[in-house]
């Protein structure tokens, strides 16, 4: 799957690597691959450096817009119009840190769609080790900001 081409976010806020498996609206596992050469490692911390927290809650952000996208006409996978705000992060654990070097799996679960109001269960590991996991719900509105 072409990420760019199907998220809207671009260079240093892509948090999306890879797309491995979805299931629309129930489920979809990606992937970060952490690495040295992005902005953040300059200052978070340099003498260790961690992948911000704040950036894993991101990745499974935008890792869970992917469950929404569909096959249509078998074309290729298109998303429902707008963009998704983030409005609630509940019972986020950040179990250990995660490094440049480290791929982050992501899966992300549908909890509940009711209009345009979704919560979504995430999940983070490396290799075989959780990392983190938490709750995110966010509102999709239509996108007129061009």
């Amino acid at each position: 799957m072409d990420i760019l081409s199907n998220v809207k976010h671009r260079y240093p806020f892509i948090m999306v690597d890879g797309i491995i498996e979805s299931k629309y609206m129930e489920y979809v596992v990606g992937f970060k691959n952490i690495s040295y050469n992005e902005p953040w490692t300059q200052g978070h911390y340099p003498e260790k450096i961690v992948f911000p927290g704040v950036l894993i809650i991101e990745a499974m952000g935008q890792v869970s817009s992917f469950m929404f996208m569909k096959e249509e006409n078998n074309e290729k996978p298109t998303i429902e119009d707008g963009l998704g705000y983030l409005v609630t992060v509940k019972q986020m654990k950040f179990i250990r840190s995660v490094f440049p070097g480290d791929k982050l799996m992501i899966r992300v679960e549908l909890l509940s769609k009711v209009d345009n109001y979704i919560t979504v269960q995430g999940y983070c590991h490396v290799e075989d080790e959780k990392v983190a996991e938490g709750k995110l719900s966010y509102i999709v509105k239509e996108d007129n900001h061009e």
